[in-house]
């Protein structure tokens, strides 16, 4: 009878043991301590967070996400639930607005108006323009390249300024020098050594070409319209021929200054043909040319021609 009964108290324990583990596995499996049977203790949802129990760690549902107001001309976009903000606030947007005080090139200006968005009448900075006054020390022509040097006078900012070539040196290439002999017969090519002194910047630049016998007479032989005026049908042409520059040369004879006058279509209607003249190497003659016309004309062209040399 007694062995039964221990037989039966065996069995009990066993059925007791193996319901506290079964029910041991469950609360495992389920996510939850023992700490949790008698019930989960939530913590409420935020924004980035889901529902979470704050003793066991199990969650449960999905984050509440924000809810952001819209921004204003003050304040950026802002959570009702959390408080996070997010992007910028949208500025003032000033309407009518009166300018208190002007900007310069490196200090704020002032300007006073109603925001066209909130209402409010609001004072705001205006922003440097950056545009500055220079007093400059060095000038730098257009026809070189450079740095210009100066100073702002209204915030005293030094300034450097380099400043590209736009243009070629301006003047009249004059001949200095050649290195062979010629006649007038001669069909050989000069070697010129010629300088220019620009009227602009004032430099002088030195150059070598070679060049043909016309155009050597061409540029020692020059040709310059000092007046020209109508009178009674005839047209009176001044001039001025030179010859300054041609080395180891006597003389230039037989120099032929021939006017034409011109109409609008640019076609020669009338012209000198007697002006022919003779002078001594730089001699500057001057003359005047009369040609008898009764009509209209559009132009006076002037011309060298029949130049013959003498060494």
């Amino acid at each position: 009878m007694k062995s039964k009964k221990n037989a039966v108290s065996i069995l009990s324990m066993k059925r007791i043991l193996l319901l506290i583990f079964i029910s041991s596995m469950l609360l495992l499996t389920s996510g939850c301590s023992l700490s949790c049977i008698s019930g989960h203790q939530w913590q409420d949802a935020t924004c980035t967070s889901p529902k979470k129990c704050l003793k066991c760690g199990k969650t449960d549902g999905a984050a509440l996400s924000h809810i952001f107001s819209e921004a204003t001309c003050t304040l950026p976009q802002k959570c009702s639930l959390c408080g996070k903000e997010q992007g910028k606030p949208l500025g003032h947007e000033i309407e009518n607005a009166e300018i208190l005080k002007s900007p310069t090139c490196a200090e704020n200006g002032e300007m006073k108006g109603r925001c066209k968005i909130c209402g409010e009448t609001v004072t705001q900075d205006i922003e440097p323009t950056g545009d500055h006054s220079v007093v400059w020390e060095n000038e730098v022509f257009p026809c070189k390249s450079g740095t210009r040097i100066g100073k702002c006078s209204v915030c005293g900012k030094e300034i450097n300024e380099e400043v590209k070539k736009t243009e070629d040196h301006q003047g009249e290439w004059y001949i200095t020098d050649y290195n062979i002999s010629f006649n007038a017969n001669s069909g050989e090519n000069i070697n010129v050594q010629q300088e220019l002194t620009c009227k602009v910047c004032g430099e002088k630049i030195q150059d070598e070409v070679s060049m043909s016998k016309e155009e050597y007479l061409n540029k020692t032989s020059g040709l310059i319209v000092l007046n020209n005026k109508r009178f009674h049908g005839e047209y009176y042409v001044d001039y001025q021929l030179k010859n300054t520059l041609i080395k180891e040369v006597r003389e230039i004879s037989y120099v032929n200054v021939k006017a034409t006058l011109v109409d609008k279509n640019g076609n020669a209607i009338a012209s000198n043909e007697d002006s022919i003249y003779h002078f001594p190497k730089g001699e500057i003659h001057e003359g005047t040319i009369c040609i008898k016309y009764s009509g209209e004309i559009n132009d006076i062209k002037l011309e060298v021609s029949k130049v013959l040399m003498m060494n």
